[in-house]
């Protein structure tokens, strides 16, 4: 019944309008042809408020078309992740292969600074060339109190070529969203908070929602907003013999932060849930996205007459 559809529609972007508790998906569109509906983002659950997708790189038309339909129709946001502790793995691989090689003897590699300024300016293009509704710039950093002073230096430059870059860029561009992703207690300039909307804080090595709980509380450093922490968990793996991804135990790492962040919290609140390897709960038999739909429901339950 398309009336029906059409106004279901109009009441799902009312609900994401409204107030509730935002949920954050990553959406690994590495298969640019898909073979099914798990690797199609149309196919998620509508609840969603952004998708995160791990592929920005050549995004495809087909791809496109599916971000644009989920903007117009259900009010999700696409976003992409530039991510500094990958950057600088890709550069630890391209500077060991350098080396490598007998030819390079008397050649320099390209600092890596000059590669994460490349790298960082390189990825922001992707916004408005494939029409992403933002990014998430992850950062995890590293506690400066116990530092060198050479090694605050060096991580003070790190900050300055990534968070920097960042932050002119979302100044520049305001009808973009930007997230922040890391630890935000290991940022020293903190202009890049008042510019996120959300700052998420990745959990998945923790296995308890006070594990949890003190991820978000050493985050509630002085000058970080507090109002804006979303936890990151993730989905369990498509390996069966994987039983340490994505669960707490015996119980499933999402339905459990789910409750956790859907409680009261002194001091702070809690904007919402993000799921990593959110594709992977499409896989079920009698009904796709069950564990996504469940923690959807716990965190923004549905008013009973």
């Amino acid at each position: 019944n398309s009336q029906l559809y059409e106004q279901y529609l109009t009441n799902l972007r009312d609900y994401k309008a409204a107030p509730h508790k935002t949920v954050v998906a990553y959406f690994d569109n590495s298969v640019k042809q898909p073979f099914s509906q798990g690797q199609i983002m149309t196919a998620a659950p509508d609840s969603i408020d952004y998708l995160v997708l791990t592929s920005p790189v050549n995004t495809t038309e087909a791809e496109m078309e599916q971000m644009a339909e989920l903007r117009a129709k259900k009010g999700t946001k696409v976003l992409y992740s530039i991510n500094f502790e990958s950057i600088q793995s890709d550069y630890n691989v391209l500077l060991k292969d350098f080396e490598a090689n007998p030819d390079n003897a008397d050649k320099t590699f390209i600092s890596f600074n000059d590669f994460l300024v490349d790298s960082v300016r390189t990825a922001l293009t992707y916004c408005s060339k494939y029409n992403y509704d933002g990014i998430v710039m992850a950062y995890q950093g590293k506690f400066k109190l116990y530092m060198s002073d050479e090694e605050k230096e060096l991580y003070t430059g790190y900050e300055n070529d990534f968070i920097g870059i960042a932050t002119d860029w979302a100044q520049r561009n305001t009808d973009r969203i930007v997230l922040f992703q890391g630890k935000p207690q290991n940022v020293m300039d903190q202009t890049i908070f008042s510019l996120a909307k959300y700052i998420i804080l990745p959990c998945s090595d923790q296995a308890s929602q006070s594990g949890m709980a003190k991820v978000v509380n050493m985050a509630a450093a002085e000058g970080v907003p507090t109002d804006k922490f979303i936890p990151l968990v993730s989905m369990t793996s498509l390996d069966a013999t994987d039983k340490k991804t994505g669960y707490w135990g015996s119980a499933l790492a999402v339905t459990e932060a789910a409750r956790w962040v859907a409680a009261s919290h002194e001091g702070m609140t809690i904007a919402g849930l993000a799921i990593d390897l959110v594709n992977n709960d499409y896989y079920h038999a009698g009904f796709t996205y069950p564990t996504v739909r469940k923690a959807i429901g716990i965190i923004n339950p549905s008013v009973k007459n």
